[in-house]
């Protein structure tokens, strides 16, 4: 069944890579129902483009103001040149105005959300995978999707098979990963946060996005370190390295979801305010240690919190139990599922 899409989305140093990425996601399960996705950009991360015709989409470009006027005069004609059933939007920038001029266009929309704070909304239907989401959210005439039911995972991520690793009785391996481009520069802080921690026999594996723009002082920081620290850019397969990693420390934004399904005990950094009110639940729920770096920068003593998780292999596995629980891996069926018809009801009214 599936149809022809187009996904409007940007990425910046400011903005991170999270958007890009969930939409990344959606874009390869339709793929992988028969579909055809479009990408409109204007505004890209290095290693983006690469990054979107590697898995076989197409990526148009203008130089715009996002949100503005043009750009619906633009997106709108994009969408009509690649004969796209549906467009679906993700970012801040998208609020009410946008969505009501592509909606008076003539498209259906489908609204990537985090907060149910872009109103007023003309989207058909609005994904919120977070674990905070309720429809409640939303006005009452929008079908939303909320939850983590919806959570929509990369390939690679689906592909693997969750499994209930052995835990050892101190974590040995330790990932750091701060988003695609750690807008705050935290990722050398939570490298000096090791600092006082006894020399032992683990490992910290810090990854960085190709857009990042604090890898020098990274790189320095890991340096310095007394404990054995590899720093990696831009990798291929995140399942695989949290696969093997025994806890993390990560921003508390789409990253957490992939560590969730991988039963990755995790500590989730609150690195901006529209973090908080997901990571809030996720700790209350008992799925990780929550740690807000935005309201408390510097008074919060990461490297004890770190000591004490990697030490307690029963609280570790209670993390990673629950948070496993959290997430099926179906979430980007069911969204593309949502789509199909919502293109099926479209073609029927033509």
């Amino acid at each position: 069944m599936a149809g022809s899409i187009l996904i409007r989305v940007d990425s910046s140093p400011a903005l991170g890579a999270g958007h890009v990425s969930r939409c990344r996601s959606l874009a390869q399960g339709f793929a992988d129902r028969g579909g055809k996705v479009t990408f409109v950009m204007s505004e890209a991360l290095p290693g983006t483009a690469d990054m979107l015709t590697a898995d076989g989409f197409r990526l148009d470009t203008f130089t715009v103001e996002p949100g503005g006027r043009e750009d619906v005069t633009e997106t709108a004609g994009m969408a009509r040149r690649h004969n796209a059933g549906l467009i679906v939007l993700d970012g801040p920038k998208f609020a009410g105005p946008y969505q009501d001029g592509l909606a008076r266009a003539g498209f259906p929309l489908v609204m990537l959300d985090d907060n149910g704070d872009l109103g007023p909304y003309r989207a058909a239907v609005i994904v919120n995978q977070n674990i905070h989401a309720a429809k409640t959210l939303y006005p009452r005439h929008v079908e939303a999707l909320c939850g983590p039911r919806f959570v929509m995972l990369r390939r690679e991520f689906r592909t693997r098979v969750q499994t209930n690793a052995p835990v050892r009785e101190t974590a040995e391996r330790v990932l750091v990963t701060l988003g695609g481009t750690d807008p705050a520069g935290v990722t050398p802080h939570v490298i000096n946060a090791f600092k006082g921690l006894p020399a032992g026999n683990f490992q910290l594996g810090v990854i960085v996005g190709s857009g990042n723009p604090h890898l020098d002082a990274i790189q320095k920081a890991a340096e310095a370190s007394p404990h054995r620290v590899a720093v990696r850019q831009s990798v291929a397969d995140m399942a695989a390295a949290m696969a093997s990693a025994d806890i993390a420390v990560s921003a508390a934004g789409s990253t957490l979801w992939e560590l969730a399904y991988m039963g990755v005990p995790t500590i989730a950094l609150i690195v901006a305010d529209n973090q908080r009110p997901a990571a809030q639940v996720y700790g209350a729920q008992g799925c990780g240690v929550v740690l807000d770096l935005a309201a408390n920068a510097g008074k919060i003593p990461l490297g004890a919190e770190i000591a004490k998780l990697m030490a307690d292999a029963e609280r570790r596995q209670g993390y990673a139990a629950r948070s496993r629980q959290l997430i099926d891996g179906m979430g980007v069926v069911r969204v593309c599922q949502k789509i199909e018809t919502l293109l099926f009801q479209a073609r029927a009214r033509a």
